[in-house]
């Protein structure tokens, strides 16, 4: 509960009991029910479907305020969000980031006070079936108008740790190891003395030694940068995150229907479940395929990421099947060299249910 310009967080231990909820509402409180998703197939669906689109995980949390109340001190976000007001009303006060430095953050703000904001961006009532789009960075508060019902809404959020940054932090770290395993400068010992001519106490010196390091750094660096495989980074970012913590995949009811149940026949045409259902790496003498057909609908409740293990004489069948979509590809003519390699991979496509079968007799 927000009040009198102070935030009161009254959260316990584990899951909080039913009578204490109801007892905290009466007192005007508000209530934030964390992964609604788990509960509900609508909304599995729906964060599903924007994890498809934007190609990054997505959340969602649902919010409860009484009238007259607010649950919230003015604040940013580290993520995207989506409003969606379901019950009742609320007033949003926005305001712009206050500085360069808080556009587009990858961190939550803390609370801010109010003299601290300025004028409002926006002022705007929510009614039930509005929708309003917060890009990271906007500070936002909102209140329950009195007088009338409580307001109930859904925030769904995307794009946390998804931007340039995150995925050269971890290019640049491969890179430098790729670049140091082959160029032997990367490993000689620094200069002698060289805390006696660089650093923050040496920045007026004109020691020539200086420009020679920084002209040394510099090389080292361009070097690092040209050894920064852009493939195998994005292949690696979409594998940590977006595989791992996305929704599992949520079959329309034409799709469930030819879900492969059993082992596809020669005969048997097949796609993938999705366009991005899989990612295809390779890594030393494997074709790994990464998905998230095992995934549950808690953020991140398998331990790591779901893959199957492939020969890498499998990788050319892999890329027509992932390619092709959302065309069926016939599984006898899959670029493999003998009908039981065939069979051998769409069947274990078929047992991770990342497959949909037509039979020939259907078409």
């Amino acid at each position: 509960r927000y009040e009198g310009g102070r935030r009161t967080t009254l959260n316990g231990e584990g899951v909080a009991p039913a009578e204490e909820v109801l007892a905290q509402q009466a007192r005007g409180c508000s209530v934030r029910l964390s992964w609604p998703q788990r509960h509900s197939t609508k909304l599995w669906g729906l964060l599903a479907a924007l994890e498809e689109w934007f190609g990054c995980g997505a959340g969602c949390n649902a919010y409860w305020t009484p009238a007259g109340t607010q649950g919230f001190a003015p604040h940013y976000d580290d993520v995207d969000v989506f409003v969606l007001q379901v019950e009742g009303e609320k007033r949003w006060t926005l305001h712009p980031p206050r500085s360069e430095e808080e556009l587009l953050p990858r961190a939550s703000s803390v609370d801010f006070e109010q003299a601290s904001l300025g004028p409002p961006l926006a002022e705007l009532t929510l009614s039930p079936g509005d929708l309003l789009y917060l890009p990271r960075g906007t500070v936002h508060q909102a209140r329950t108008p009195p007088g009338g019902p409580a307001s109930l809404h859904l925030t769904v959020s995307v794009s946390r740790r998804h931007t340039w940054r995150d995925l050269l932090e971890l290019g640049l770290m491969g890179a430098l190891e790729t670049a140091a395993a082959s160029n032997v400068a990367f490993r000689r010992a620094l200069p002698r003395q060289h805390l006696s001519y660089v650093g923050a106490m040496h920045s007026d010196s004109t020691d020539p030694r200086r420009a020679e390091f920084a002209q040394q750094a510099h090389a080292l660096l361009s070097q690092v940068l040209a050894s920064l495989p852009v493939d195998a980074v994005a292949d690696q970012f979409a594998v940590q995150n977006w595989m791992h913590e996305r929704m599992p995949p949520l079959a329309p009811p034409d799709d469930a229907r030819r879900l492969a149940h059993g082992k596809p026949n020669l005969d048997a045409r097949v796609r993938m479940r999705s366009r991005s259902v899989a990612r295809l790496a390779v890594e030393g003498e494997l074709a790994v395929l990464y998905h998230h057909a095992g995934n549950t609908r808690v953020y991140r409740e398998i331990d790591e990421p779901q893959h199957i293990d492939f020969d890498l004489d499998a990788a050319p069948a892999l890329d027509v099947l992932l390619a092709s979509y959302p065309k069926y590809v016939s599984v006898r003519k899959l670029p493999l060299e003998t009908d039981a390699q065939k069979l051998d991979v769409v069947a274990a496509l078929a047992e991770a249910n990342l497959l949909l079968v037509r039979e020939p007799a259907k078409e």
